[in-house]
């Protein structure tokens, strides 16, 4: 019974780590794609996704690597990275252009992942005192 429900969690965590590679392949080409706007459309509304993409990439991140010990600073740097290089990647497409404030929205994103986390594992803490 013990050996199933350890079959079970590995495959549930390698889910996970599959779910991770898809989404930052899907995100990869979103980002690199080239998009019309819409004169609609505000014109920073892709800093919302960018803060939204990071919180997901460093949310899934910890996910597919939790039992790490430094986790959450790994997924914190990992979506800073890959954040960089998808905006160096767009600063060679004539389409496309290098944002820093792009930058910055996935450093918040993150950094809110990050802060969200560690609120909740003091809160677990200390519930777990009484």
């Amino acid at each position: 019974m013990l050996k199933k429900g350890k079959d079970l969690g590995l495959k549930a965590s390698r889910l996970i780590q599959i779910t991770f590679t898809l989404w930052l392949i899907s995100n990869l080409f979103i980002f690199l794609y080239p998009i019309s706007l819409s004169k609609s459309i505000p014109k920073n509304y892709d800093k919302i996704y960018h803060f939204c993409f990071s919180f997901l990439t460093a949310y899934l991140y910890y996910l597919s690597f939790i039992k790490r010990e430094l986790v959450l600073i790994e997924s914190f740097f990992f979506t800073l990275i890959y954040g960089f290089i998808i905006e160096i990647l767009q600063s060679f497409l004539p389409y496309r252009d290098f944002s820093i404030l792009d930058l910055i929205c996935d450093g918040i994103g993150a950094f809110i992942f990050l802060t969200i986390i560690l609120i909740l594992k003091r809160i677990r803490a200390s519930l777990s005192i009484f």
